[in-house]
């Protein structure tokens, strides 16, 4: 086959895959491009690094949610014989940082923030993971507001809500309740819902959206509906 850097590079990629998933983070791969300039050989050069697999990890600074609630929303996983291979994957800790605060915000918790901290052993074979976590306020929704309801009235629409104002913003909440406004224009007849993107103008779409208060804790909820 013709040279391409570009193929070259995934195959460097899938074989580093492959250390990973072995518990060889660091391992780093090379293309000897003399080699391949003077004689088309493809020469890759590993350097496996240590193995190395999560010994513990930790949560800190959380107080509304529980360790396991949160170790729940995480794939990195600590090492444990035979059950658990405890692989240390460097992006999947990004990941898994973005899984902690995205679980935070679907809370209440918007202005939370997530650190993780490393803590390798002395001969780098093992590793303690810390997830450090400020919680900062729960949101309260001091509103809640449909905007684009000609056909359905408000009352109608309000009556059968869980996430109502003096609540405790929570996102399953705001998914249910979009049912219950779904099903409200069911019963209105005509009216179909298709949550398609982008968006059809000719079904029923309804879009969560907050407003943010001056006062901290406070959010406006609002249901945009458009009919179709």
């Amino acid at each position: 086959e013709a040279i391409d850097n570009f193929r070259l590079s995934l195959a460097k990629d899938a074989i580093m895959r492959v250390y990973q998933s072995k518990n060889y983070p660091y391992t780093h791969v090379e293309i000897d491009q003399d080699e391949l300039s003077k004689s088309g050989v493809v020469v890759f050069n590993v350097i496996e690094g240590s193995r190395v697999r999560i010994r513990k990890i930790k949560i800190l600074g959380n107080k509304t949610f529980g360790d396991s609630k949160l170790k729940d929303q995480i794939h990195s996983k600590s090492w444990f014989p035979l059950f658990v291979s405890g692989t240390f994957d460097p992006d999947q800790l990004e990941q898994d940082v973005a899984a902690i605060r995205q679980y935070y915000e679907n809370h209440g918790f918007f202005d939370v923030r997530v650190g993780r901290k490393v803590v390798v052993s002395p001969d780098q074979r093992e590793v303690m993971i810390e997830f450090v976590i400020d919680e900062g306020q729960r949101y309260v929704v001091d509103r809640v507001s449909f905007k684009g309801n000609q056909s359905a009235p408000e009352a109608d629409l309000r009556k059968n809500l869980k996430m109502i104002e003096g609540r405790a913003y929570d996102a399953d909440l705001v998914k249910r309740d979009t049912k219950e406004i779904i099903a409200v224009y069911s019963k209105a007849g005509g009216f179909v819902y298709y949550p398609i993107d982008p968006p059809d103008p000719n079904y029923l779409r309804i879009r969560e959206e907050r407003y943010f208060r001056k006062d901290a804790g406070k959010v406006e909820l609002v249901y945009n509906i458009n009919e179709g």
